[in-house]
């Protein structure tokens, strides 16, 4: 889980280090910003996704010994993963403006926003092939070396985010696009670094297959794919909602939100990782025949993400009113940063529960009930709840974030009535296991 976290904080603190960078132009190049999150996230469901189908893939070939088959199935996954970010890099240039005036993006704030995205789509295939590079790498059994990548990718974008947003050592100040070609630069870099580790692994075949071949990685590449990139895309999409909800209320209301929530994303890596990593847990203790070991596993997850959640809340609770102002000096982006920080923290444990719960249905074969799970925590609950109170019963901003606490209470008790059945199942499963 260790490598898997560093990682993955390593991707989330791009997100938050060109949100500062990008809060220094100002309150609407911030909004600006925060108006992008929904989009990218929804994107890079589908990378997510494709980068799952392949590891399930890999894994189990590579499991098998066959390891002509591995560099087969590893080279045509990622022609697939091409042709997929071509695809989506074209619409999203050519939707961005009607894609964001429905999220409620408009003026100025609106220019911003394209001139972010244009080098963002432009550059999205250096996202995604070392996204379903580093998930062949680990499912080959490297996951230390694509992990450090990812940490040195989130350095250099780092060095280069003032350099391109400012004009630093001689550059043309880009404004908010510099931040874009930073996240381009440093993912080209990382990209480069991926082929070179999957091919010193001898995973790739530079011999073009048959049509028939292509068809028999691509199947089974999909059918867990397909499922998984949609499975993915449920909160961003509910988010998308969210920020819909929070432009109403204002662009600084947007603003503060996505202060916040780059915090949240670097707060619940942790459970990110945890949730990541308990799936094959569950999964080979299960076919093992040793549900006891399911439930312990669970039991553990579940008591860390308590105490993960309890410590975190009091972090950004007292650490919120010193961070806040160093994204924005507006009072009012500040005031919606902080009482996101103040409310929502504290129920973290809920949406851990949840994604934790989600990822051993899908280790166990339910893939229906870990989507329900997902679904009925964002639009069952958190969006629906977020409308009444802000609308309904006047409460604006706070409403909104109170739904999102409710989310995350619902999500949570949807995971413990599911961990229940867990343990149910495996002790009815455990003479037919062994």
């Amino acid at each position: 889980m260790v490598p898997m976290t560093w990682g993955l904080a390593s991707l989330i603190s791009k997100n938050l280090v060109d949100t500062y960078f990008v809060a220094q132009l100002g309150t609407e190049q911030l909004s600006a910003i925060s108006f992008t999150f929904p989009v990218i996230m929804f994107v890079m469901s589908i990378s997510i996704g494709l980068g799952a189908g392949a590891s399930s893939v890999v894994s189990r070939v590579f499991g098998g010994g066959d390891l002509s088959l591995v560099k087969r199935r590893s080279t045509d996954a990622l022609v697939l993963g091409l042709l997929v970010v071509v695809v989506v890099s074209v619409a999203g240039l050519l939707s961005t403006e009607a894609v964001f005036g429905l999220l409620g993006a408009r003026g100025v704030i609106l220019d911003h926003i394209e001139a972010y995205m244009a080098p963002w789509f432009t550059g999205l295939v250096f996202l995604v092939i070392p996204m379903m590079g580093n998930s062949l790498l680990r499912a080959a059994g490297e996951a230390r070396r694509p992990g450090l990548l990812m940490v040195a990718a989130a350095v250099v974008n780092a060095v280069l985010d003032p350099i391109l947003i400012f004009g630093w050592l001689g550059a043309p100040a880009l404004g908010i696009a510099g931040a874009a070609w930073a996240t381009v630069i440093s993912n080209v870099l990382m990209t480069v670094g991926t082929l070179i580790l999957l091919i010193r692994e001898d995973m790739l075949f530079l011999r073009p297959p048959t049509a028939q071949q292509t068809w028999s990685s691509w199947k089974p590449l999909l059918a867990v794919g397909l499922p998984a990139a949609v499975a993915n895309m449920i909160n961003p999409f509910g988010v998308g909602i969210i920020t819909r909800l929070l432009a109403a209320e204002g662009p600084e209301a947007v603003a503060g939100f996505g202060v916040a929530s780059r915090l949240e994303g670097l707060s619940v890596v942790v459970m990110l990782a945890m949730s990541a990593a308990v799936g094959p847990v569950v999964g080979q203790n299960h076919g093992a025949g040793q549900p006891d070991r399911v439930n312990e596993s669970l039991r553990y997850c579940f008591r860390l993400a308590v105490i993960w959640s309890t410590g975190t809340a009091i972090v950004l609770a007292a650490a919120g009113p010193l961070v806040t102002p160093l994204f924005d000096a507006d009072d009012q982006v500040q005031r919606v940063a902080n009482l996101y920080l103040w409310m929502v923290p504290i129920t973290y444990f809920g949406y851990g529960w949840n994604i934790v719960q989600s990822a051993a249905f899908n280790a166990l074969g339910r893939p229906i009930l870990a989507n329900v799970m997902t679904l009925g925590r964002m639009f069952l609950a958190y969006i629906p709840a977020a409308l009444i109170l802000s609308s309904s019963f006047g409460l604006g901003v706070a409403g909104i974030f109170g739904g999102a606490m409710i989310g995350n209470l619902v999500g949570g008790l949807a995971a413990w009535a599911g961990r229940a059945w867990t343990r149910r199942s495996a002790a009815v499963d455990r003479p037919a296991a062994r």
